[in-house]
């Protein structure tokens, strides 16, 4: 989720709210249940999914969090960030607060996220029929795939990568590690986590010692930095 900003910010306070919101990206990648590292409120990946979809502005206008949505064209949405706001507030009132900014969402956003999310758990239930699947080239991440990428295709790279990368566990293929493991250390956190939870498994990453290889082990400690 890329930030916005509107009106006069400091370096530090740009800093400090980025700290913040990736903190926030994090905590909703977690599992639903999972009320034992970040702010202890489980993961949402269904918030997660359509803010970083939505345009995300913070200025120190807009008080608490809230979603201007436009029902004509609800992509063109944008979530709005008080910056005193997240400034002076803990990760679980954030939550709290997100949580209340989400109950009048659009249908067309509520379908979108509902149908990434089940088409990664179809994934995750489903990937022993994907054995033998024709992949194209690693997709490379460059200053230009950064500018022009939107967020939507990135994390469906996440998907093809991680994908990817287990269908080369499951066949004891390491050649490929570097390669993805260098895309996956540019892209948010938060699309790492949510798709090694969905799609890599934790069976995976213990058997491959993914944790432990050059490739993977700085990435994977990034995450534990920031939840643990």
């Amino acid at each position: 989720m890329k930030i916005n900003y509107l009106g006069d910010f400091t370096f530090s306070q740009k800093e400090e709210i980025n700290k913040i919101i990736n903190y926030i990206n994090i905590d909703l990648a977690l599992r639903e249940n999972n009320h034992f590292c970040g702010t202890g409120l489980g993961g949402n990946n269904f918030q997660l999914l359509v803010l970083s979809s939505l345009e995300n502005v913070c200025s120190p206008l807009y008080n608490g969090v809230f979603i201007l949505t436009d029902p004509k064209c609800p992509f063109e949405s944008k979530v709005c960030w008080g910056a005193q706001f997240l400034l002076e507030s803990s990760p679980t009132i954030i939550r709290e607060k997100l949580d209340l900014a989400f109950e009048n969402l659009s249908r067309s956003l509520t379908n979108y996220a509902t149908a990434m999310v089940t088409s990664l758990e179809v994934l995750k239930n489903s990937f022993s029929d994907h054995k033998g699947i024709k992949y194209n080239d690693i997709p490379v991440y460059s200053k230009e795939y950064a500018e022009n990428t939107p967020y939507n295709k990135i994390f469906l790279d996440a998907i093809f990568c991680v994908a990817k990368l287990a269908d080369d566990i499951d066949n004891g293929l390491t050649y490929n590690y570097y390669t993805i493991g260098n895309f996956l250390s540019k892209i948010p956190l938060d699309m790492v986590l949510l798709t090694f939870r969905k799609v890599l498994l934790l069976d995976r990453i213990v058997r491959a010692s993914i944790d432990e290889h050059p490739a993977f082990s700085k990435l994977i400690n990034d995450i534990n930095k920031i939840i643990l």
